[in-house]
């Protein structure tokens, strides 16, 4: 009886390792494989199996933005030493970022000199975030992590990016090169591409209009404006109403 005990529960550790490898493959696998067509967004919504699968591609932490496990939502703002990003502007952000998620949200500065210099890959990128960012989530609220550095060594005409499901981050240099015809364009854009950001970070995607915050080329060196007034930092319509769809799933 007590061989088969062993025996039995062998197998079940088999069994169980086996499956976690092909779930975790799956995870990092194709966009648009099975497991992630239908069931990552089922598995992502729970903080423990995020971390265990390492679900951490845009939208994997919708749920902490806009469901019900938190009710407040931290920015938490850090920028490497020569860079930097204005108070006004990130009560901007925290104030649009509370009107779409109906959660109180409040930043912080946490490191302002980060010894980083120049233009940065992904993978150098991702190590300076987990490095830094020195909030987590608490048992009310969700984190945001905005990460302020000169530039995307891999992407150089981006003027932000996405880092994990939690992350974003701004390229001022790229930024900075972008405005200088117009210095009262910087702020607007960084504003525009914070939200950008946060809109895959929500689960949208990108599309074609240039009068939609999440049109493909808003956050990169494309979009040409004259007045500060021209920079997109609203949802259009049809965007609104694809959050409206992503948010019924958490009422």
């Amino acid at each position: 009886m007590k061989k088969f005990i062993i025996y039995f529960l062998l197998i079940i550790t088999i069994i169980g390792s086996f499956g976690f490898v092909i779930l975790k493959s799956s995870a990092m696998g194709r966009t648009d494989n099975y497991f992630n067509k239908n069931f990552r967004e089922s598995f992502s919504d729970s903080i423990f199996l995020r971390k265990v699968l390492g679900l951490n591609f845009d939208g994997d932490a919708k749920s902490d933005y806009l469901g019900k496990h938190y009710s407040e939502i931290t920015i938490e703002v850090d920028a490497v030493t020569g860079y930097s990003i204005s108070p006004s502007t990130m009560g901007s952000v925290a104030a649009m970022i509370e009107a779409l998620t109906g959660k109180k949200t409040t930043f912080v500065y946490s490191d302002e000199h980060l010894p980083y210099s120049g233009s940065q890959s992904l993978d150098e990128l991702e190590f300076i975030t987990s490095k830094h960012r020195d909030l987590s989530l608490s048992d009310n609220s969700a984190l945001l992590y905005v990460l302020a550095i000169g530039s995307d060594f891999d992407e150089p005409d981006f003027l932000g990016s996405t880092i994990n499901e939690n992350g974003i981050v701004i390229f001022e240099d790229t930024l900075l090169g972008f405005t200088e015809i117009n210095p009262q364009l910087y702020e607007m854009f960084i504003l525009s591409t914070i939200l950008h950001e946060f809109g895959h970070q929500l689960g949208l995607g990108h599309n074609m209009d240039p009068k939609c915050l999440m049109n493909e080329e808003a956050d990169q060196r494309s979009l040409v404006f004259q007045n500060p007034n021209e920079v997109v930092v609203e949802f259009c319509a049809e965007e609104e109403q694809e959050l409206n769809l992503i948010r019924h799933k958490y009422l």
